[in-house]
């Protein structure tokens, strides 16, 4: 009987990493692939703490163009949920604090199989009331219709302490 269990769990671990890998290598056949780049010894309030990558997977030069003073940052949306999984960050808040009436300039060239580095401040347009201690998730997208990408990074975890409260203004 115990060589059947242990068969049967290495069955199901057997499935779950070819599940895994699959999906994997679905990520990387994206046109983009978005990832959150994070330096735990920031302070998740301030700017420094992320950047997202933004990986070119095609064959071809991308050009983003925007019109917003913004860039390509107006482009993404950071989803920043609360310990209760409560969404307390502004939809696509780069794009909403720019003036739609400039001219389109290109802000962006990712070069085939290359990748481009977006700094931002996670916690841009979030009410400062509604940041407690406590964990907190985030998941950026990053989103494109002129050439119809759409993808999204893994979701990230880390903590607001009081300190990083405290400290987030100076």
């Amino acid at each position: 009987m115990i060589p059947k269990i242990l068969f049967s769990f290495a069955v199901v671990l057997s499935v779950l990493s070819t599940i895994a890998l699959g999906i994997t290598k679905m990520r990387a056949k994206e046109p983009v692939l978005v990832t959150i780049i994070f330096d735990k010894t920031e302070n998740p309030l301030r700017e420094g703490f992320a950047n997202v990558e933004i990986k070119n997977n095609t064959d071809k030069e991308m050009e983003i163009w925007s019109n917003l003073h913004t860039g390509t940052k107006s482009y993404l949306d950071a989803s920043l949920l609360d310990s209760t999984n409560t969404r307390i960050s502004t939809a696509f808040y780069w794009c909403s604090i720019a003036s739609p009436f400039l001219d389109a300039k290109l802000t962006s060239v990712i070069p085939a199989g290359k990748s481009i580095i977006v700094p931002i401040k996670l916690f841009d347009g979030v009410d400062g009331a509604v940041i407690k201690p406590g964990k907190y998730k985030c998941q950026i997208r990053f989103k494109y219709d002129d050439l119809k990408l759409d993808s999204s990074t893994d979701e990230i975890e880390f903590d607001i302490t009081p300190g990083h409260i405290e400290k987030r203004d100076k």
